[in-house]
C-alpha cells in the first residue's frame, strides 16, 4: 500500500515537473549573435578615452541584460513547448504539418503527457506491470523527442537542455523501479 501511494506520488510529481524549464529553442551563441558587438558600438561612437569607457560599460550592461532577457524568452517548460506546438497554430491541417522536422518531436511530447496521465489513472486500479510499460515508452519518447529536435536544428547545444528534461527523466525512472519493485513483492 505504501508503495502504491509512493507512486502515485511521483505520477503526480510528473506534472509538476512539466512545469519547470525545459528546453531552450537558441543556443547560446545564436543569443549572443542577436546583440551588438561591442567593438562595432565603439568604433561607430568614436569618443574621448573616458566617454568610451562609459560607453563600452554601458553596452556591456545592456547586452548582458538582453542576454539574459532573450534566454528567458526563449525557454519553455513541457506544457510551453505542447502549447507553441499545437494549440497556438493557425495553419490548416495539411500534410506541410507532417514535413515539418520539429511536429514528430513536439508529437513525441504529447504523447508522453498521455502516456503519465494514463499511468496516473492505472495506478488507481494497481495495473503496475502497465505502468511500467508506458513508463518505458515514457523514456523512449523523451529521448526520441530531444534527438528530433537536434535533427531539425532546434537544440544545437546540450546546453539548451534544461532541468526540467533531466527531473522528468529521472523522475520517470524512478517509477520504472518502483513500479517494478511493486511488482515483485505482489509475486
Amino acid at each position: 500500500m505504501k508503495n502504491i501511494f509512493t507512486l502515485r506520488t511521483l505520477l503526480l510529481l510528473s506534472f509538476l515537473l512539466f512545469c519547470l524549464p525545459f528546453l531552450r529553442t537558441c543556443s547560446n551563441s545564436s543569443i549572443e549573435s542577436l546583440n551588438p558587438v561591442i567593438s562595432e558600438v565603439i568604433s561607430q561612437n568614436s569618443t574621448s578615452k573616458p566617454n568610451s569607457e562609459k560607453l563600452l560599460q554601458k553596452v556591456l550592461d545592456n547586452r548582458k541584460e538582453n542576454i539574459e532577457e532573450s534566454k528567458e524568452k526563449f525557454t519553455y517548460s513541457f506544457y510551453e513547448l505542447l502549447d507553441l506546438g499545437f494549440i497556438n497554430k493557425d495553419v490548416k491541417l495539411d500534410s506541410s504539418v507532417f514535413s515539418d522536422q520539429s511536429f514528430y518531436a513536439l508529437l513525441s511530447l504529447l504523447l508522453i503527457l498521455i502516456s503519465t496521465i494514463c499511468m496516473f489513472f492505472f495506478s488507481f486500479f494497481k495495473r503496475i506491470r502497465l505502468i511500467k510499460i508506458l513508463g518505458i515508452l515514457n523514456i523512449l519518447f523523451l529521448i526520441t523527442s530531444m534527438i528530433l529536435f537536434y535533427k531539425s536544428e532546434i537544440l544545437k547545444d546540450f546546453e539548451q537542455i534544461k532541468i526540467g528534461f533531466y527531473l522528468v527523466f529521472i523522475n520517470t525512472v524512478l517509477i520504472i523501479f518502483l513500479s517494478n519493485k511493486i511488482k515483485i513483492s505482489k509475486n
